[in-house]
């Protein structure tokens, strides 16, 4: 992620005329109750939404505005509309500075839905204790839960079992395909579903592929972590191309820096340094930490001022705390207490030939890692809107580094309106599997046409991948 990036969070996407192909989405959050609470302070922290579907991202807050500071933030969303209409799942994200926001600044519980259509503009009033109205709990088939599952020093969590028809008859053996963020796997309490139980049934019964078992597990508020192979150090280093803008104690801290194209402004007032995003009209007031050294509370971005012999600084070095890196971790918990426990209880085929492993995002993040890593237990993987991103893409060298295990089945997908670099990311990750020699037949790559990253896409695209990976038996 680029400074810019981060930093053109801060400017409000103003309203626009909504025309054919397009619509606007005119929001109002209400964040009164936690600013009585105390934990929510209007003047540092930025409030804002995540969403599902450009421009809304769920990386990065689009910024709302409270100019009266009342509690009340606005903001004004276009979305281009291809079709009849476009869905976008949100969420209220508070961009938290002191830590405080409960939850990690995430608005709590499923996610709130919007239906846009082109031309016609949506209103949208949403509280921070707002609940959408969740789905009535569809699950199909037998599943059962085991509850507080613990391993690896990890926390506990609930695991989903679904088990195929005629189970309880006869004494036949199953393959297993283990599913990160197991809430959203066969039930709607985590909002939207991956409806693997309805597929695996359906497909089951028409002979369509080999009946097995589904394992869902749950995610904790350590996601990120977990599901992430590498420690992420976010650090970018600014270069100045224009002199000093201020005079006085701040003045030579001002002026126009780059990053790899991305520009940032800075300048200084009475009440200290602001940083500008020129173009976009906003800015942002900096927290002095030291000399040299202020804090964006918004974005949790430190910038580091550094001064040359003569006293000039021509460059910013910005910086965020790590994050992620507990991948082999959470990967010691499936391979070492999740799955004996799965294999003693149920009827399983043990071997890595009968035993899958998938999710989306950073799930499918994790996935192709613990599949590079261990594929003596993972031999199909479902890869599903990967998160290949992550720490500069070091995926794709772990990938181009490895031996091609023997037999491996992968699916690769992404959906067209994911963001600009997930598609060629996830293009790059399927060439580069056969490019390193995984057998060409075993790696389908899948780019589904207006689908975006979210639950509903997956579920869309489910039936397909059990086709894939779990082909009826010969």
């Amino acid at each position: 992620m680029r400074v810019l990036s981060r930093c053109a969070l801060l400017a409000v996407l103003v309203p626009v005329a909504a025309a054919q192909g397009s619509a606007t989405l005119r929001a109002t959050l209400d964040l009164r109750e936690a600013v009585a609470a105390g934990w929510l302070d209007p003047t540092t922290e930025t409030v804002g939404l995540r969403g599902s579907t450009a421009p809304l991202s769920w990386s990065a807050t689009t910024p709302a505005l409270d100019p009266d500071g009342d509690g009340l933030y606005t903001l004004a969303v276009p979305f281009e509309v291809s079709g009849d209409s476009v869905r976008v799942d949100l969420k209220i994200k508070v961009d938290d500075g002191d830590g405080d926001a409960p939850n990690g600044g995430w608005q709590e519980g499923p996610n709130h839905g919007v239906t846009l259509r082109p031309g016609v503009g949506a209103d949208l009033v949403l509280a921070w204790g707002d609940r959408p109205v969740l789905p009535p709990p569809t699950l199909t088939g037998h599943v059962e839960t085991l509850a507080g599952v613990e391993g690896a020093g990890l926390a506990a969590r609930d695991v989903h079992v679904y088990l195929p028809p005629g189970y309880a008859e006869g004494d036949r053996r199953y393959p297993v395909l283990y599913l990160h963020d197991g809430a959203s796997v066969f039930g709607t309490e985590a909002g939207a579903e991956w409806g693997m139980d309805e597929a695996a049934q359906a497909l089951i019964e028409a002979g369509e592929i080999e009946p097995l078992i589904i394992v869902g597990v749950a995610n904790t508020d350590r996601r990120i972590d977990e599901y992430t192979p590498t420690v992420q150090v976010w650090r970018r280093v600014l270069t100045r191309v224009a002199p000093p803008t201020g005079t006085g104690r701040l003045g030579a801290l001002t002026g126009t820096f780059v990053d790899d194209g991305d520009t940032l402004g800075v300048r200084a007032d009475a009440g200290g340094l602001i940083v500008d995003v020129p173009g976009e009209g906003s800015h942002q007031r900096l927290e002095a930490l030291d000399d040299g050294r202020f804090f964006l509370p918004q974005a949790g971005i430190t910038f580091a001022f550094e001064r040359d012999a003569s006293g000039a600084v021509p460059q910013i070095v910005a910086t965020k705390p790590s994050q992620g890196g507990l991948g082999d971790t959470y990967g010691a918990l499936l391979v070492d207490t999740v799955k004996p426990m799965i294999d003693a209880r149920y009827r399983t085929i043990p071997d890595a030939a009968h035993t899958g492993l998938g999710g989306s995002s950073l799930g499918g993040l994790i996935t192709m890692h613990l599949g590079l890593t261990r594929p003596d237990v993972f031999g199909r993987l479902l890869v599903a809107s990967p998160s290949v991103w992550w720490d500069g893409r070091t995926l794709l060298a772990t990938v181009a580094a490895a031996t091609p295990p023997l037999g491996q089945r992968v699916w690769v997908d992404i959906g067209t309106e994911e963001t600009d670099t997930m598609v060629p990311d996830a293009r790059r990750l399927a060439a580069l599997l056969v490019e390193t020699g995984w057998d060409e037949a075993l790696v389908r790559y899948v780019e589904a046409e207006g689908a975006g990253h979210e639950t509903r896409a997956w579920q869309a695209r489910a039936p397909d991948m059990l086709r894939f990976l779990f082909p009826p038996e010969e």
